[in-house]
């Protein structure tokens, strides 16, 4: 069994859409909660109240998020997934 360590903090930074005028602000009503984690990568999983585009930023220091992962169309069941990790690293999106 290989075992992996990577850490991920979650800090209130989970950015839904980008708005357009006018827009309707979506409330994430579960989550964000992370799913099948590898040494390198992991998924990240919200669900809002109305559809919207999504991503996530995410780096290895709160004030450095200079990442960014988009997922396709407009959604409320949002999954983004994160790749190229480094592993036992901790990761703040």
């Amino acid at each position: 069994m290989m075992k992996f360590r990577l850490l991920l903090a979650f800090v209130p930074c989970l950015l839904l859409g980008e708005p357009a005028a006018p827009a309707i602000e979506a409330r994430v009503v579960r989550g964000p909660y992370l799913q099948l984690g590898t040494p390198e990568s992991m998924v990240v999983r919200w669900r809002t109240d109305q559809p919207t585009t999504s991503y996530v930023r995410f780096g290895t220091a709160p004030d450095r998020l200079d990442r960014t992962i988009r997922a396709t169309g407009e959604l409320t069941e949002h999954v983004v997934q994160l790749d190229h990790l480094q592993p036992a690293t901790r990761y703040y999106y």
